[in-house]
């Protein structure tokens, strides 16, 4: 076996030969020994402890300095009994009169014998190197002329032409000491053993770990050689987001998407550490449109939820979304589009009991065969998960039998049971003919799911002024615009408009007019070129799309507008353009960017 490596600091000369005369004799031990007393042993133990040592051994004062500063394990010789009654009856055959004087450990131990043995000292505490010879100057007005004591009172003692008596160290207490160190490196030698297998362990499994600090700084991880530089990236930007949140709640669940994977993580705390285990879940493929992950840890936040608190306009929606959103039953939203169906289901998930859960969003609209096929059949899908709200948006993009695919879905996992759940679509004047999967939450749960109807805008054309007042202070705030507001007859254009995409498209108008002001109000002109070029983005020219911009940008314009004439229906569209499918929804999707 290999001797262990000691530094040793004697406090005093003699204990250094001392120890030297013994090292010869240990086999086990290979010694290097140096000189010095309290900060001298300091200086000692900074330029040499770097050099491979396992422990370091000392005394007294210099020990307990001494292990302030290293970043090895350090033991202390101790003195025994023999060691201080042997300087006492020393001290005592002395005809002077004389006190003992040292560090609060070397006097504690002293005063015990004391005690013991029923005999009566003088005692001095130092607590401090710089103290030692203003205490044995008092100690000398006093009529002390012998000290006894360790080195540094010794040789304060003598400076001062006081006696001294050294408490000297046996070469058993040296033994001692370098036998407790070798126990002591046998332990960490364990510990550091089981701490390898244990990340050995954590660093080859298939769950992914995370440890952070207060300060968002990465102190383990074991994804660095399992995961690709992309995925690794993804995850850096994302977990830090969540620590202050799990050192607030102590535990947090999230899932969240990442390149081409979503990935289910769990935040636990433990002490001042933000642990992190991460599961690869479902891959959502390089177009992952479809699928939505939001919750309240990273901020996330829509212009639309203060909106709907602070208007007129929706305070009869919002009456009767909160007292859904006391309840765990399917909510079923409907109105034209834009009307902010997406933001009421989210609206509804932020005042709930799962306020804090995962909000998912299904996006039917991009949601094509192979993506449907994944989420229902993936073992490792989000609609696995319990306790979150799913919100399926735009059901109808689905076909009849992809709904169908659904309805099988919640009968065999009562997913509707598990988690709370969101269904929207575009109002139609057919009903929920067209939508079994709506027809089935309502019969399956005999009155216990709630329909909301959200109203168009032009029914509620009086409360345009405060829309746009509302829209042109949020943007005001987000873009460091002034705008004051709309003059008399820009908001008569706008109350004359017919809104066909109701509050989205508002949003959308309202924007382009603040970034585009040049003066604190925004001027009629402004405003009547942006309301013309909403209709031909809306197809309300009867058809006519006039020749300017691209050719792209013409096609996109057709497509877009024989699209909405088939009912937005994805096969009708494709079949009346003679593209396939894939091709239309690449432009659909153009076209909304």
């Amino acid at each position: 076996m290999k001797p262990l490596r000691v530094l040793a600091i004697a406090p005093y000369e003699g204990m250094k030969k001392l120890i030297n005369q013994i090292s010869p004799e240990l086999e086990d031990f290979d010694l290097e020994v140096y000189y010095g007393d309290l900060s001298a042993g300091v200086q000692q133990v900074r330029k040499e402890q770097e050099k491979g040592f396992d422990f370091i051994i000392s005394r007294g004062g210099t020990a307990r300095l001494i292990e302030e500063e290293a970043t090895i394990p350090v033991v202390e010789i101790s003195i025994s009994e023999y060691d201080i009654l042997h300087a006492i009856r020393l001290a005592q055959g002395f005809s002077e009169k004389f006190c003992v004087t040292g560090f609060p450990n070397i006097i504690a131990q002293i005063q015990t014998i004391c005690r013991l043995m029923e005999f009566t000292l003088d005692f001095s505490v130092i607590t401090d190197e710089d103290a030692v010879e203003d205490e044995i100057l008092r100690l000398k007005k006093e009529g002390y002329t012998l000290i006894v004591g360790d080195a540094i009172t010794i040789r304060t003692a003598k400076k001062l032409h006081l006696k001294g008596v050294l408490i000297i160290s046996g070469k058993e207490r040296i033994l001692a000491a370098l036998n407790e160190g070798k126990k002591l490196c046998a332990i960490i030698e364990g510990v550091k053993k089981r701490n390898l297998l244990f990340k050995n362990v954590v660093d080859h499994c298939p769950l992914y770990v995370n440890i952070y600090d207060r300060q968002k700084k990465l102190c383990y991880s074991n994804t660095e050689a399992t995961l690709g530089e992309e995925e690794n990236t993804g995850l850096s930007r994302i977990l830090p987001s969540f620590i202050e949140k799990v050192f607030d709640k102590q535990e947090i669940e999230a899932l969240r998407k990442s390149g081409s994977f979503l990935w289910k993580i769990r935040g636990i705390r433990d002490g001042e550490k933000a642990y992190f285990y991460i599961r690869r879940t479902m891959e959502t493929g390089a177009s992952n449109d479809f699928l939505s992950v939001r919750d309240d840890f990273t901020g996330n936040k829509s212009i639309m939820l203060p909106f709907y608190h602070n208007l007129a306009s929706v305070r009869s929606v919002i009456a009767k979304a909160d007292k859904i959103s006391r309840v765990h039953y399917p909510v079923i939203i409907t109105g034209e589009p834009g009307t902010g169906k997406n933001s009421l289901a989210y609206y509804i998930h932020r005042q709930s009991a799962l306020q804090d859960k995962t909000f998912l969003t299904i996006n039917c609209h991009f949601l094509r065969e192979k993506e449907l096929h994944r989420l229902l059949e993936d073992e490792d899908s989000p609609l696995g998960e319990n306790n979150i709200s799913i919100h399926i948006k735009d059901i109808h993009f689905l076909s009849p039998e992809a709904q169908g695919l659904f309805v099988t879905y919640f009968k065999n996992t009562e997913l509707h049971k598990r988690n709370r759940i969101f269904c929207s679509y575009t109002f139609s004047p057919d009903g929920n003919i067209r939508y079994p999967l709506v027809r089935y939450l309502k019969d399956e749960m005999e009155g216990d799911c709630f329909t909301v109807l959200i109203p168009p805008l032009r029914e509620k054309k009086e409360y345009i002024p405060d829309l746009a007042n509302f829209f042109i202070n949020e943007f005001n705030f987000d873009y460091g615009r002034q705008i004051v507001g709309l003059d008399n007859r820009s908001l008569e254009i706008l109350r004359e408009y017919n809104w066909p995409e109701n509050t989205g498209q508002f949003v959308r108008v309202m924007k382009e007019l603040v970034l585009n002001a040049d003066d604190a109000y925004i001027k009629p002109e402004d405003t009547e070129a942006v309301i013309s070029k909403e209709k031909i983005l809306t197809g309300e020219n009867n058809g006519f799309f006039p020749l300017r911009g691209s050719l792209e940008k013409i096609t996109d314009n057709i497509i877009w507008q024989v699209y909405k004439e088939e009912g937005m229906n994805q096969c009708r569209t494709s079949e009346r353009l003679g593209i396939s499918r894939s091709t239309l929804w690449r432009k659909i999707k153009n076209y909304h960017l």
